[in-house]
């Protein structure tokens, strides 16, 4: 989902005003309206939130009145005073004393000359680099949405120390960040789309912290993750926040390292959105729309299979996060099922829910003794079905996160690495992209452990592995292999530019310095060797055998670098 810009164009001159209105529909990621006189407008304004106005005709108020009456981010007031050789030429000059960063005046071509696309173009390129927090970001936001729909954090706070740290980790995963100085301007970028976590110091004039995460629920709903940076709270007043609906606690005094750490947290809480709720009821009826009416609001990917024995052939095949079971089937009974999936070790950690229609105490018995996590009753509100199997799936991503990560480092553990770059490569395998594999090893790592010890040793593979977790884009994967080895895969990238990247990421690694058992100082290097799909393999063991001769190779060649193709 993403935001587009609404524009209205006011002017009386219908052949002028179409030359607008077509012109300005060439920007695809913008919704043009028009009208032919400020009454019309006016109605427009009203029943519409319109961003931006561009009137070529005057307005019966000035363009400070329009701009605070109707919340608009910018008003345009075009001036037939000059030809259509000096527009293009021309600056969107300000002549409102009102604000000269919110409203001005662009030169319109006389009447009998309609304005051409490139004319067009040139207005908004120039509206673009207005000093204007609003318009810019309104504008970089539908450029940001219209493209790549990149995640945005949104970070609300007046303390410059808390956004520089948060621009820091940022930038690293090269995420785009928002930040608004009080709620309302919070809300409003919350209203523009494609933010999907936010941070929020509790240091605003116009509303306190938890007011303003209850407004944001209010609007957005439970699953967008929302981190609250502040002292230390009281009991009653956490759970006051809790209940408002902040998904993490951190101290206002928190680092770069802190922040980065939160930021990962988020994005786990934030994967809600992609898990799969597989539903098994053999009559496709009843229990199939209440489902769907419970969680029609959320954006889960909700699917159903009509038979329980077709769902025991396909359990190899079938990728879901969650089972609802009817446990009234008529084929096989729901009861049976969930036993029979518990007996196989992929099931078992599956988190299962039974429905029923009855309330009956012996039912969720027999539920629990089969090995299902829940019971639901179909006479539940809706509300509550789906706050149930939102917490369920919560606990379970939770939970799996923290079994996937490396405990010392952060960083993917080989089997989570390994099960994640199996899907890389089914998309690569798909669209025909590439993948890259880099190993890195650290340096004569046995020698540090042995001259400064293990505890300075292990502080070496920490630094690592934040380094790692901070560097490179967010979907880019990190683990630790085994040992003093590390691995990075990149999507998209061939040996050449991933080498490129992970220099940059070297060299950081060289300038930290690390203190000793007896408070020596040193520092540390690694090498690292790189290999990518197809050209070296179909499947990962292939690849990360021609990653590991480079990697030997640079070791055999002095150490400290990067190898992505055969020099040595």
């Amino acid at each position: 989902m993403y935001y587009s810009p609404k524009i209205l164009v006011v002017e009386d001159h219908i052949a002028i005003r179409t030359m607008w209105v077509e012109g300005l529909k060439s920007f695809k990621k913008y919704r043009i309206y028009e009208a032919k006189d400020f009454d019309r407008a006016e109605k427009l304004l009203q029943s519409e939130k319109i961003d931006i106005l561009i009137l070529g005709q005057a307005s019966p108020k000035s363009l400070s009145q329009l701009q605070a009456d109707y919340d608009l981010s910018l008003v345009v007031q075009l001036s037939k005073e000059m030809d259509l050789t000096n527009l293009a030429k021309s600056k969107i000059e300000a002549f409102d004393s009102f604000n000269s960063s919110v409203s001005k005046t662009v030169y319109l071509p006389a009447p009998e000359m309609s304005p051409s696309i490139e004319i067009c173009h040139e207005l908004i390129d120039q509206i673009k680099i207005i000093p204007h927090q609003n318009v810019s970001q309104l504008l970089e936001r539908a450029e940001l949405s219209s493209t790549d729909n990149q995640s945005i954090l949104l970070c609300v706070s007046q303390n410059q120390r808390i956004i520089q740290d948060l621009q820091k980790v940022t930038t690293a995963v090269q995420m785009p960040m928002i930040v608004a100085s009080s709620a309302q301007k919070a809300l409003r970028e919350l209203r523009l789309g494609n933010v999907e976590y936010v941070f929020i110091s509790n240091d605003q004039d116009d509303m306190t912290a938890v007011p303003l995460v209850r407004s944001i629920r209010k609007e957005k709903g439970y699953h967008l993750p929302i981190a609250l940076l502040s002292t230390p709270l009281e009991v009653h007043d956490r759970i006051e926040a809790v209940h408002a609906g902040v998904s993490l606690f951190l101290h206002e005094e928190s680092g770069y390292d802190v922040l980065n750490q939160g930021l990962r947290q988020l994005q786990v809480l934030g994967k809600a959105g992609s898990q799969k709720i597989l539903i098994i009821d053999d009559d496709q009826g009843d229990l199939i729309h209440f489902i769907h009416q419970s969680l029609g609001q959320s954006s889960f990917q909700i699917s159903s299979i009509n038979s329980p024995l077709r769902l025991l052939e396909l359990m190899t095949e079938i990728q879901t996060d969650l089972l609802l079971i009817n446990c009234d089937m008529e084929e096989v009974g729901g009861f049976e099922v969930c036993r029979t999936l518990r007996t196989i070790p992929e099931w078992q950690s599956l988190p299962i829910i039974l429905i029923g229609q009855s309330d009956d105490p012996a039912k969720r018995m027999a539920a629990f003794k089969s090995g299902a996590d829940d019971y639901l009753s179909t006479h539940l509100e809706t509300e509550e079905l789906s706050l149930r199997i939102s917490a369920r799936l919560e606990r379970m991503r939770i939970s799996q996160e923290r079994a996937d990560r490396d405990a010392l480092t952060g960083l993917l553990i080989r089997r989570a690495f390994n099960e994640a770059f199996q899907q890389k490569l089914q998309i690569a395998k798909r669209k025909g992209s590439v993948v890259s594999i880099c190993l890195l090893d650290l340096d004569h790592f046995k020698s540090v452990n042995d001259t400064y010890g293990h505890l300075a040793g292990d502080r070496v593979l920490s630094a690592l592995g934040r380094l790692l977790s901070s560097s490179f884009r967010a979907e880019d994967l990190r683990g630790r292999w085994w040992g003093e080895e590390f691995i990075v895969a990149f999507s998209g990238e061939d040996p050449q530019s991933a080498k490129s990247i992970l220099e940059r990421a070297r060299q950081e690694f060289i300038k930290l310095e690390f203190e000793g058992e007896n408070g020596e100082v040193f520092k540390s290097t690694f090498s690292s060797g790189i290999a990518c799909y197809p050209d070296h393999g179909e499947h990962i063991e292939q690849i990360l055998k021609i990653a590991d001769e480079r990697l030997y190779k640079v070791k055999q060649n002095g150490r400290n670098q990067i190898l992505a193709k055969d020099e040595f």
